[in-house]
């Protein structure tokens, strides 16, 4: 998705404000077609953003919602 893809350049780092807008706007889309998966992986990376910002709580709520989403999808670190 194009959004996804803005907030992941090379000028937009994960403590810079522009990708969390970004991605926030790719993550109403995702949500509002059901593309879970591209939900998991906006997730991640808004918890990216958090963490940048030392929003630490913040940033763990959204790591373990794209785990969830992750999960939910089947998919497993180190697995085919």
């Amino acid at each position: 998705m194009l959004l996804n893809n803005l907030g992941s350049s090379p000028t937009s780092g994960a403590t810079s404000r522009a990708p969390n807008g970004f991605w926030r706007s790719a993550l109403a889309l995702q949500r509002e077609i059901g593309q879970r998966a591209w939900q998991a992986t906006t997730v991640g990376n808004l918890a990216m953003v958090a963490r940048g910002h030392h929003d630490l709580p913040g940033a763990e709520a959204l790591y373990r919602e794209a785990l969830t989403l992750h999960r939910e999808l089947g998919n497993r670190p180190g697995r085919r």
